[in-house]
């Protein structure tokens, strides 16, 4: 009996030892997992410490009991089945955490070979390296560009495939080459990203294909090449051809002005014929002079001054004459802005000498205003005139395009096309706002602010 009781004497104070233990041990665990914010395993280690503290508790009470009563052999028999009910428990625990992790393992496993399958189908170069530079991984089409299997690249400086140094991390997009076999050169756009895997740092450099991409720069190049050998040669050519048409014209003029001279008495049917076959001479040389106009727009440069638009108008209007058959109002409010004076100049006459010579109305009007409208002017010349039915509204912007006769109005129809020329290259716009019998208003914008 007394062999018993010292035996479960013993028991009990093993069991104490290792309950103790436990508590320690898991105590530590939670406090650590409480600094690193990890719920589910703090919440585990509650359930152990939870446990190991009631078997503690039983224990103690066991042994009190059985240093009361004396009756060792039945507590002893009933601190088994404790045990191992509690063994049981634990048992259950443990065995429902490993099928946890390994579900958890499972399942990232299938993450890891999906997301390796992406990686090997994207249409894109993708090399993976260590931090001495080397590959660890490529896909399947830096196997295909390169003519080399994975396992035969694994281990090779990276640099060793690209023309140039590669771009820092983090750093965008960069052109560069990549080396294939025959000492061609891939053109390919790179970033270069840092990651962390199992604590260690890697490199992920994704390079893009650009052939197509530098193939239609290249193609546009050629295009813009041909486009401007085009342009000067129509240049070159109206040029010579409006200087090749002056000649015979001027000599057509003059051989008109010798015959009326020469004829002591002319007939009026003849003077009648000489005056119209002079007013088409000069409506030619106007034509002419009108062609180089519209080829020259745009291609003089011209450097931005400091301009007074309303002083500027005001010198148009006396140039023109137009207040000797008109009334002109110019807004006060214009506004002082830094432009290219020589072409809005060249703009606004045109408008201004249109408003006068198309106006029929008896006390004709001609009002010149302005507006700001965001990073541009809005300028509008009105007038009392006849008016432009709204079909010509787009018409009348076409080269040598009128809509009175030649013989009634001396026009070339060229003057409104150069308008809109110039106010388009400057990033402008222009329009007309027209009935008729009730005027019309041309309106345009001019960059407020010209580099």
């Amino acid at each position: 009996m007394q062999f018993i009781e010292s035996n479960t004497a013993f028991l009990l104070s093993l069991s104490l030892l290792v309950g103790f233990l436990l508590i320690a041990g898991t105590l530590q665990q939670l406090l650590t997992n409480l600094r690193k914010q990890t719920p589910g395993k703090t919440k585990r280690h509650w359930f152990v410490m939870t446990c190991c503290l009631g078997v503690v508790g039983i224990t103690l009470l066991l042994w009190i009991t059985s240093l009361i009563s004396g009756k060792g052999l039945d507590f002893v028999a009933a601190y088994i089945a404790i045990i191992i009910v509690a063994g049981c428990t634990f048992a259950m625990h443990s065995v429902q955490i490993g099928i946890r992790s390994l579900r958890k393992a499972s399942d990232a496993d299938e993450t890891r070979l999906f997301l390796s399958g992406v990686l090997q189908e994207l249409g894109i170069l993708m090399f993976i390296v260590d931090e001495q530079g080397r590959i660890t991984m490529v896909n399947k089409q830096v196997e295909q560009q390169l003519g080399r299997r994975e396992q035969s690249l694994i281990g090779q400086p990276v640099d060793e495939f690209f023309l140039s140094e590669l771009p820092d991390p983090n750093s965008g997009l960069v052109e560069m080459g990549i080396i294939l076999p025959g000492m061609r050169e891939l053109p390919v756009q790179v970033s270069v990203n840092l990651f962390s895997l199992n604590e260690k740092t890697f490199l992920l450099i994704v390079a893009q294909d650009i052939r197509e991409i530098k193939e239609q720069e290249r193609q546009l190049k050629t295009y813009l090449t041909q486009i401007e050998r085009s342009n000067k040669e129509l240049e070159q050519f109206s040029y010579v051809a409006a200087h090749d048409l002056k000649a015979p014209l001027r000599a057509i003029s003059n051989l008109a002005t010798f015959i009326e001279e020469d004829l002591q008495e002319v007939p009026e049917s003849v003077q009648k014929n000489i005056h119209m076959l002079k007013g088409r001479i000069q409506r030619m040389e106007g034509l002419v002079n009108g062609i180089l106009s519209y080829a020259r727009s745009g291609k003089i440069k011209v450097n931005p001054e400091m301009t007074d638009v309303k002083q500027m108008l005001e010198e148009i209007v006396d140039s023109l004459g137009a207040r000797q058959n008109a009334n002109v109002w110019i807004d006060e409010g214009m506004p002082k802005i830094l432009t290219q004076k020589v072409l809005l100049e060249q703009v606004m006459a045109n408008l201004i000498s249109n408003a006068c010579k198309y106006n029929n109305n008896p006390e004709p009007l001609i009002e010149i205003a302005s507006r700001e409208a965001g990073p541009f002017y809005e300028f509008s010349v009105k007038d009392n005139g006849q008016g432009i039915p709204l079909d010509s509204h787009k018409k009348i912007f076409q080269m040598f395009q009128t809509l009175q006769a030649k013989d009634h109005y001396e026009s070339t129809g060229i003057g409104l096309s150069i308008v809109k020329k110039i106010v388009e290259e400057k990033g402008g716009r222009i329009e007309v706002v027209s009935a008729p019998g009730e005027g019309c208003t041309f309106k345009f914008t001019w960059p407020r602010l010209m580099n």
